[in-house]
């Protein structure tokens, strides 16, 4: 897996990241996910799959536009 940055944006709160956006906080790279039967957002490590429950909606992260790409 590699992620090609190409731009990172200023910081922002969790709450105002969209869903399905690569983020980073603390010097890791996070996807916002929903889950549909809880009705909340998480951030999932792109790395190894982590899922993390507990990002407040003001938690400063930082929006990084970037591309994944899976290596076979």
């Amino acid at each position: 897996m590699k992620i090609v940055e190409q731009k990172r944006i200023f910081s922002i709160n969790f709450e105002d990241i969209k869903k399905g956006e690569i983020f980073e906080y603390d010097g890791t790279y996070w996807m916002k996910v929903f889950n549909k039967l809880k009705n909340e957002y998480y951030g999932v490590c792109i790395a190894d799959g982590t899922i993390y429950e507990d990002f407040n909606f003001s938690d400063k992260c930082r929006v990084v536009k970037a591309e994944l790409h899976i290596l076979d």
